[in-house]
């Protein structure tokens, strides 16, 4: 099977040049079948991170697993074989980093966007959960991350409007703005 590096990784909207496509193939996991893109993440390490020797040798490498966002709505993983590396010097170890996989996250950016875009949607927890392939702590976990708490005031307008609302069923909202700039104070919901 001839592979073209750089059209599959274009499509998974990985973009690190260092990261090179071993194989792909289907696999079958608790009743869900899902697509594998095995790769390896190597480059040349010039000095220890640590130390900053260049008593650098190549030390095997460190199997990481990564979840791609769905193409035709099958699950995408990523195994990505990192070179490990060895300082004589120091005696500490290092591995290789790509931008697309952020370190110790089994998530890469591109679900976390997905999952920004059906929230935005106002689609429910659960159901982003299930189209993403993540759990619901997950799905929740990054949709709190990009949420924007209200700011606070360092000192109170000199003129405020207040207002209670019956916001769903019988719970009761309060809202507070400033009266001159009509800018929102606070929301608190019932």
């Amino acid at each position: 099977m001839s592979l073209n590096n750089d059209s599959i990784l274009k499509l998974v909207k990985l973009t690190d040049t260092n990261l090179h496509v071993l194989d792909i193939y289907s696999e079958r996991k608790r009743g869900v079948t899902s697509q594998v893109i095995e790769a390896t993440l190597s480059y040349p390490l010039t000095h220890c991170p640590h130390c900053h020797s260049k008593a650098l040798i190549r030390n095997g490498y460190r199997l990481a697993h990564a979840k791609l966002p769905s193409i035709n709505g099958d699950p995408i993983r990523l195994l990505v074989h990192k070179q490990r590396y060895l300082c004589h010097t120091c005696g500490h170890t290092c591995g290789a980093r790509s931008s697309n996989l952020k370190f110790n996250h089994t998530l890469t950016p591109g679900v976390a966007q997905q999952t920004i875009k059906l929230a935005k949607q106002s689609l429910a927890g659960t159901t982003i959960a299930a189209l993403t392939g993540i759990s619901n702590t997950s799905a929740a976990r990054i949709i709190n991350a990009e949420v924007h708490r209200p700011y606070r005031l360092k000192k109170l307008p000199e003129n405020l409007c207040f207002d209670e609302f019956r916001s769903t069923g019988k719970h009761m909202s309060f809202i507070c703005c400033d009266a001159d700039s009509h800018r929102l104070v606070v929301t608190l919901p019932g």
